[in-house]
């Protein structure tokens, strides 16, 4: 059977050269048309259905009580219209097409003439696993189905709804990612009964609770990164059968099957809905990115959950290293910042001291002399040499015995160019936020959205958006546009702290990556008061200050003026600063 289709979206177009039969044979022309969506896109605004050459279709066909499917040899595209494409079939003499045509072709096994029929019955199984070329870009597995019967055109209508999920920022190093919906059924075995109306008719769902995920690969069988490099902006067409779902979360792994989880996000499936029942009109489009920040243009990173603190056991003279409860939490002027006493560089003492027991968040230079830059010391020349990164410490990763710790030299610290790359200075990063809020009737829309100043619980300080934020402004948040930088902003003039978050509306950013780094002065070193030499902070409310991993003096700087990632202490090497670490994701 040599079958055309016009697969148009309006008004099937009827007729077609008819050719003179051969032995055996039955040559016939059919209209077809699709509905609402495609087997190629559900990105474009009207849903284009076009076919592909090589595309097979399968078709259903009886004699009786004997039924099979017949696939259809490779689609030869009108190369004027590709909503027309030529198949042929061949099948034996004394059947007749009824029931089903199905799309794709491969829903139907060489190795099984009757598959998944009790006669004109259609089961189905979506698989859990495919490859790259299954799903991604225009290319979709989702079965599509048209009425076979002998005087019908053929409506193919998809059986089953389509999510064309685009994922951000998917690790260079990923093999595979996994895709769950829930604990919901998204693959298995389905079925359709025999009277059956294409695009309206109920999926009977099986029950197996084992199918609830998506994996994909990118051939199935190497063990190689899905792609060459960072995975940006990459569109999967995942099928969905009828069903409800709320929350997606998208998966990287290290290795094919097994191995080690790389990055995961999890999102609601449906902006502004709290579930999507699936159809087989139509499909829904949801964007996911990875929760990380680009400090060049081929590293990411991840931050650390608060600024680093140094505690000491005055008892047992002890130090031990963690990260602060909060972002916005900060000692600056207060507690252990003012009670060092010793310093390896003055004394052969394997560590600095507090006076008591305390803890420090401000630290100088780090070198082999200043135990990680607690000294006191105002020495300049004390603070020179080859830098030592504090993320080479024993760091743990939970604030109550019994403690956890991150592997050594899990975590390092930025380098000075990394920090300009991240905030905006010279060359910068474009893989930065998208920003969108209405105010009365104003809308505000900020692209390429890098960071803010802002005032975060109280805090002053600046919030930085991850790689490809997507944000309106939640409870408890109130955005300043002029304090947020739309790509570079170099040496800004922008004064104050005007973007705001309460407690709860920075717990809702956080979630969606967000990290913010407080102010909180400077350790300047020594002063006398009475006779009496303090090493202590100089507060400052004003401005604050990050190191870097050079071994020049700068460091990040921003202020009630500006941004300024060239901004160090003139000479002050020795000078205290917050000390935010990063985890490179590869």
């Amino acid at each position: 059977m040599a079958v055309a289709c016009n697969k148009a979206e309006l008004n099937p177009v009827e007729g077609g050269e008819e050719k003179a039969p051969a032995a055996n044979m039955i040559i016939e022309t059919i209209s077809g048309t699709s509905e609402m969506s495609t087997k190629v896109t559900i990105g474009n605004a009207n849903n284009s259905f076009a076919w592909t050459d090589g595309d097979k279709i399968a078709v259903h066909v009886s004699k009786g009580d004997s039924h099979k499917y017949v696939v259809t040899a490779g689609a030869t595209v009108d190369p004027s219209d590709a909503t027309r494409a030529s198949f042929t079939v061949t099948y034996e003499e004394g059947y007749a097409r009824d029931a089903f045509a199905v799309y794709p072709g491969t829903i139907v096994t060489a190795s099984a003439a009757n598959y998944g029929q009790s006669g004109a019955s259609l089961d189905v199984t979506l698989p859990n696993s495919y490859t790259l070329e299954q799903v991604s870009g225009e290319t979709t597995p989702c079965p599509m189905i048209a009425t076979n019967t002998p005087d019908s055109d053929w409506e193919f209508k998809q059986l089953c709804g389509l999510l064309r999920l685009t994922v951000n920022s998917i690790p260079a190093n990923a093999k595979r990612l996994e895709i769950d919906f829930n604990g919901k059924k998204v693959c298995g075995s389905f079925s359709v009964s025999a009277d059956v109306t294409p695009g309206n008719s109920v999926i009977n769902t099986a029950d197996d609770t084992d199918n609830d995920c998506i994996t994909i690969t990118k051939d199935g069988t190497s063990d190689e990164p899905l792609f060459s490099g960072w995975g940006d902006g990459k569109v999967f067409n995942i099928p969905l059968p009828v069903g409800t779902y709320s929350n997606i979360t998208v998966t990287a792994y290290d290795a094919l099957t097994d191995g080690d989880a790389i990055l995961t996000m999890t999102r609601t499936l449906k902006n502004g809905a709290a579930t999507y029942t699936a159809s087989r009109k139509g499909g829904i489009k949801r964007t996911i990115s990875f929760l990380v920040f680009s400090v060049s243009a081929t590293k990411r990173v991840i931050f650390a959950p608060g600024n680093l603190q140094a505690t000491y056991d005055a008892t047992g003279q002890t130090w031990s290293w963690g990260f602060a409860a909060h972002q916005y939490d900060r000692i600056g002027g207060n507690g252990g910042n003012k009670l060092i006493t010793t310093t390896t560089i003055e004394s052969s003492e394997p560590y600095a001291r507090l006076s008591a027991d305390g803890t420090v968040d401000l630290f100088g230079r780090s070198t082999d002399k200043t135990y990680y830059g607690i000294a006191t010391s105002t020495n300049v020349s004390d603070y020179n040499g080859t830098f030592v990164d504090w993320g080479g410490l024993d760091i743990r990763k939970n604030t109550t015995p019994p403690y956890t710790y991150y592997p050594t030299n899990y975590w390092h610290t930025l380098s000075e160019a990394e920090w300009q790359y991240l905030i905006g200075e010279e060359t910068y990063r474009h893989t930065g936020g998208t920003i969108q809020w209405t105010e009365g009737s104003t809308t505000h829309v900020i692209l390429n959205a890098l960071c803010t100043k802002a005032t975060v619980n109280g805090i002053h300080g600046l919030i930085i958006f991850p790689d490809y934020y997507s944000g309106n402004m939640p409870l408890g948040v109130a955005w300043d546009e002029n304090s947020i930088s739309p790509g570079s902003m170099v040496h800004s003039g922008t004064t104050g702290w005007a973007s705001t978050a309460t407690s709860a509306g920075w717990a809702t950013l956080e979630a969606e990556g967000c990290v913010f780094l407080p102010i909180e002065g400077f350790r300047i070193g020594s002063y006398e008061v009475q006779g009496q030499v303090y090493y202590n902070v100089l507060a400052n409310t004003s401005s604050g200050y990050y190191m870097s991993s050079n071994s020049v003096t700068n460091v990040l700087r921003f202020s009630n003026e500006g941004f300024d990632p060239n901004q160090g202490l003139g000479s002050y090497s020795y000078a205290g600063r917050s000390v935010r670490l990063a985890h490179e994701v590869k």
